[in-house]
Formats: structure tokens, sequence, C-alpha cells
């Protein structure tokens, strides 16, 4: 529990962008590929984050931590929503 405190501790003070990953690695990533969705682990930015892929559109899908709540990617005919369950 102690190593868990000092990251959360850690986390706090440092800017978003640090604990994200870094958008030119993801856009290689894709190109590698040759797709333009991935789907990821938590970087304590639950959510679909949109950009621009040599002129077409891509998604990063990212689900949450499981620490005070949970997210899963749900993918039906609609496409893909991301819900969240909160523990407390």
């Amino acid at each position: 529990m102690k190593i868990r405190g000092n990251s959360m501790a850690q986390y706090g003070s440092r800017p978003v962008e640090i604990l994200d990953v870094n958008q030119q690695a993801v856009e290689d990533f894709l190109r590698g590929y040759r797709v333009n969705k991935l789907l990821h682990g938590h970087t304590h930015r639950p959510a679909f984050h949109s950009f621009d892929l040599d002129g077409k559109k891509a998604v990063r899908m990212v689900l949450g931590d499981w620490y005070e709540s949970a997210s899963v990617l749900r993918w039906d005919r609609n496409g893909p929503q991301l819900q969240c369950t909160d523990f407390s």
C-alpha cells in the first residue's frame, strides 16, 4: 500500500501530458499496422481521443483505471461506447 500511496502522491503533481501516451508513438503504431483505431489500458484519461492521421479520422480509445471505478468498451452495431461504473 505504501507504493500505491507514493504513486498517487506523485500523480497529483505531474502534468497530464506526462501521464498520457506519446501522440507521435500512437500515430507511428497505427501507420505501422495500417489501422485507424487503438484501444488500450488506462492513462488516467478514459475517453475517446479523436485526431487526424494523414488526412483521415483516427481514434484512441482509452479504458479507465480500476481503483475506484471500472470502465469497459462496449461495441455493437451502433459503434463503440465507453461505459464507466463507480465502485463507491
